[in-house]
């Protein structure tokens, strides 16, 4: 099933707000882009000026000389509808460490794992927009709402 539709695991590091966990997306959802063009938390473009790109109008506000090249910020990324608003969530930023996760790389350890592992999961009946299921490592649970743009979520058991 993995080389059908290809996986990838993306770790988001533990919070005062978020435990540690994992989340399995589709490889053709993530894309490489300008990060001008990303979506904030409100369903805003972030724009040159929040992106750091240089051009013309942002030379003029940090009192540059502007040499006529325009440079874009770089990022990769995920967008995805949330049912009210486009999103953006970020796996890089060029310069940048302000990130939402971190994509792991296919020969990554734990990536391996939870991806064989989910392809032998036992999924539970819907349940209030949920289902759920347990293997040795991982618990994983699945979404229904618009929010939730990866397949599964991930926690280590």
């Amino acid at each position: 099933m993995n080389d059908e539709k290809k996986l990838r695991v993306i770790k988001i590091e533990e919070t005062d707000t978020c435990e540690k966990q994992y989340l399995v997306v589709m490889d053709n959802q993530i894309s490489t882009g300008r990060f001008c063009e990303c979506y904030d938390r409100y369903g805003n473009k972030i724009g040159c000026y929040d992106a750091a790109c240089w051009n013309e109008e942002n030379a003029e506000i940090f009192g540059e000389k502007w040499d006529g090249e325009t440079y874009h910020t770089q990022a990769t990324y995920i967008e995805y509808w949330d049912g009210s608003n486009f999103r953006t969530f970020l796996l890089d930023v060029e310069g940048s460490e302000q990130a939402d996760g971190e994509l792991l790389t296919e020969n990554d350890a734990v990536a391996k794992q939870i991806l064989d592992q989910y392809e032998e999961t036992c999924w539970s009946d819907w349940r209030a927009g949920f289902r759920s299921a347990e293997t040795e490592n991982f618990e994983f649970v699945q979404s229904q709402y618009a929010g939730a743009f990866e397949i599964a979520t991930v926690k280590p058991i």
